[in-house]
């Protein structure tokens, strides 16, 4: 009952988890604002979450509540876009601007909202404000003056070049559904380059080419959206230019995925080279976390690391005065078996399972009660009904009580 409760929740506030990504100040930084866990019955957390090192270890730096909707007094995480001075972000919301001048752990009230979008510019204080106008701030949005009194570009990105402005634009050939746009005037005149339809993709809702700065004044990104010809799922393409969006080249195309669950969202880095791809989703299976993939590349999106981390591994933080483990497993990568061990400082219930990165539960390895001492369960790479699962990348979870830990396993 409490299981079905939850998922009603989840259903009734979209049952995948919404999640965003910004470059940091320095190289390697960057910050993520997404769904965290669900605190039964209906309070669903969003997180912010820092990392230094290109996504392989994040730290959490804020949390709010998303639902239900907080007092209209209180700071709710939801859009994120980082300064180019370090440990400076803003926070936009439907309804209200904020700062944050410690990497994101206390927040400063600015501004009414009022449904604008912000945007960081590349230099140190520079932030600007859209919706059917433009504006600029020079002092970490103490004040905006107007650039352009009309703005009629549907996707924008701030360049590096004194009134510099990169978007997208409905095309009005037939042949085209988007034309790209780079202005040197803040976006009153433009130079247009029409985008073929297999660069743009999807053309509906938020399936619709997204420009990323790069990390040079040169270059520029476009993630698109494409639909896969054999399942209702799509595939994320990322094209790349270095001079200025006159040609595109394709340097990227994901696996086909599910973006009914998984989030799906990309930013170019600080550091030459660098571009970062992320996707989460809710653990539909216990409604706790978020599982969160980060992919970094340093040659332009051409080739990427991929980290994995576990968000339920953050939440109740002070609560938790229960087992801490680590899971360990050996070999991995494995051909026919691979042993997980960890260590348990008290006697408690544990539920050990083995998931598909689409979070399907693939076999149950164990679950009862053990006592307070190093444990360990092998898997034979097989499911429940005891066949040999296909190789491929595979989430092996253990769960005590309130903590849980995940740990990916490979199979060859």
């Amino acid at each position: 009952m409490k299981k079905l409760l939850v998922l009603i929740i989840l259903l009734l506030i979209k049952l995948y988890a919404t999640a965003q990504i910004t470059r940091g100040a320095i190289d390697e930084e960057i910050y993520l604002s997404l769904d965290w866990y669900l605190e039964p019955p209906n309070i669903l957390y969003k997180a912010l979450f820092q990392s230094v090192d290109h996504g392989e270890t994040i730290e959490l730096k804020y949390s709010s509540v998303k639902y239900p909707a907080p007092p209209p007094d209180s700071m709710s995480l939801s859009n994120i876009t980082g300064d180019a001075s370090e440990g400076v972000l803003y926070n936009y919301s439907i309804n209200s601007f904020w700062r944050s001048d410690d990497y994101g752990s206390t927040w400063n009230y600015l501004e009414d909202s009022v449904s604008f979008k912000y945007l960081s510019g590349a230099y140190p204080g520079e932030v600007y404000k859209k919706k059917m106008a433009l504006y600029r701030s020079l002092d970490y949005g103490e004040s905006f003056s107007l650039e352009l009194d009309s703005l009629l570009l549907i996707k924008v990105e701030i360049g590096y070049l004194e009134g510099e402005v990169y978007g997208i634009i409905a095309s009005e050939d037939t042949n085209y559904d988007f034309q790209f746009v780079h202005s040197y005037d803040f976006g009153a005149t433009y130079d247009t380059i029409s985008l073929c339809k297999e660069i743009t993709g999807l053309n509906y809702g938020n399936y619709r080419p997204e420009p990323i700065r790069g990390a040079s004044e040169e270059e520029i990104y476009l993630m698109t959206h494409h639909q896969d010809s054999n399942s209702p799922r799509k595939i994320v393409k990322i094209f790349y230019s270095y001079d200025y969006g006159e040609t595109f080249e394709l340097r990227y195309a994901s696996e086909p995925i599910d973006t009914y669950y998984w989030a799906i969202f990309g930013t170019a880095g600080r550091e030459p080279g660098s571009f970062y791809l992320g996707k989460a989703r809710i653990d539909t299976i216990n409604y706790n976390s978020t599982w969160l993939y980060l992919s970094y590349s340093n040659d332009t999106a051409t080739t990427f690391k991929t980290y994995f981390h576990d968000l339920g591994l953050f939440s109740s933080q002070e609560e938790l005065p229960i087992n801490k483990f680590d899971i360990k497993t050996y070999p991995n990568p494995f051909d026919n078996k691979t042993q997980i061990t960890f260590n348990l400082n008290k006697q408690e219930n544990v539920c050990i399972n083995v998931y598909s990165l689409e979070g399907r539960l693939i076999k149950r390895l164990f679950e009862g009660e053990l006592p307070a001492e190093l444990q360990g369960i092998a898997w034979n790479g097989k499911d429940a009904s005891g066949n040999e699962v296909k190789n491929g990348v595979y989430i092996v979870k253990v769960e005590t009580g309130k903590a849980s830990k995940s740990l990916k396993l490979i199979k060859n």
